[in-house]
């Protein structure tokens, strides 16, 4: 999610919500599909300003699952 705010007397800034993800574990270690991480998202958010972001990330639903997801690094 994408938000300004401006604040009199300051310049105005671009912001971003970030809902953030974690790799889901079994017993043994982390899980990867296709060599792609595979995640859950956790109840955490942060706002972070727009200029700090690095490289997008492309985050794919595990389609009939429950807070499952893969991270595809092949589309960039």
């Amino acid at each position: 999610m994408l938000f300004g705010l401006k604040i009199p007397g300051h310049d105005e800034q671009e912001l971003a919500l970030v809902h953030w993800y974690d790799f889901k574990y079994n017993d043994l270690h982390r899980l990867f599909k296709y060599d792609c991480p595979y995640v859950k998202r956790i109840p955490m958010f942060t706002v972070i300003a727009i200029e700090s972001i690095i490289e997008p990330v492309h985050i794919i639903p595990c389609f009939n699952k429950t807070n499952e997801y893969f991270v595809n690094y092949f589309i960039f």
